[in-house]
Parts: C-alpha cells; structure tokens; sequence
C-alpha cells in the first residue's frame, strides 16, 4: 500500500522488512521476490532487496523474458512483469466476460510455444489477483488455462524463483 519509490532507502528498506515478516509469519516461508505497489519500484529498490536476500522482483516491464541484474551488491533477476493477460484489465476495468481472458491466453501461449518450439524459450505469465478470479467464475478460467496448456509437451509450470534460480544458474 506504500508507493515506494516516494520513501527514502531507510523508509524503503523498513518497509520491505515489515512485509518479509508479515509474509514469513502468515505463510511460514520468506518470500524470495518482490513486487511493489504498482510496479513502480524506487532507483534503491535493487539495491535494497539483495541485501534483504531477495533474488528476483517482478517491477520490470522492459522485457519477455527473466534476464540478469548485475550489482555490485550481486546478481538479481529481473522477471518481467506483463500486464496483457492480467483479470484486472481483462476483467475488473473492461468488464469483459472472464472467457476473454482464456482467449487471450490461449492466443498468447500458441503463439510463445511455436516460438520456443523454434528454440527461443519464452514465458507467459498470466496474471490473476484473489479478489476478482480467486472466485468460482475466474477460478474456472484460470483451471482452463491450465489443463490447455498442459496439453504441450515441455511445458514448464513454475514459481517464480524457480524461475530465478534457473536464470542465476545459466
């Protein structure tokens, strides 16, 4: 709920350290990404998540695909963040009915495969928020989605920092 990029690094720096421990304590896990409010990182965000241990972050748009961040504090991945398929602009501000969101996922994964097929991996990352496709007319979209895009070999379906792990790897 904090706009970051209007906090000073301390400000920045308490504020991620206050979401970590309420993520930590809610779920038992420390997250490893991060996104902020509206994507709109501050120019310490980078910075500022290394140190917190934090390995990729969701606030870039310049890009498809997950790629590199090199700091001097270390390496972070950039994982695109794609605002096409996305249930609040499909949904939420268009009103459309949730199966327009299914058609645009299914049009953007033929055309990634064939890409990656070829030998250019891609990503499709289709965004959903709780509150709108977490209930039952959304959540029979999204499992649409999924059982079409099981039907592809060598699909994989991963976490995000799974997704980062791999690219450090690499």
């Amino acid at each position: 709920e904090i706009m970051t990029y209007t906090l000073s690094p301390d400000e920045e720096r308490a504020n991620i350290r206050r979401c970590v421990t309420a993520i930590t304590k809610a779920t038992g896990r420390r997250p490893l990404g991060w996104c902020s409010p509206a994507l709109q990182p501050s120019a310490h965000s980078v910075d500022l998540l290394l140190d917190e241990g934090f390995i990729y972050s969701m606030d870039f748009a310049d890009d498809d695909i997950p790629y590199v961040v090199e700091r001097p504090r270390g390496r972070f991945v950039a994982i695109p963040y794609q605002y096409d398929l996305n249930d609040m602009g499909l949904y939420a501000y268009t009103r459309q009915p949730p199966s327009v969101y299914f058609e645009f996922f299914r049009r953007k994964f033929d055309y990634l495969y064939a890409e990656g097929v070829a030998g250019d991996p891609k990503m499709l990352n289709a965004t959903v928020h709780a509150q709108l496709f977490g209930r039952a007319f959304g959540a029979s979209v999204l499992e649409e989605c999924i059982l079409y895009a099981k039907r592809f070999p060598g699909v994989w379906f991963a976490r995000r920092d799974a997704i980062a792990r791999w690219v450090l790897e690499r």
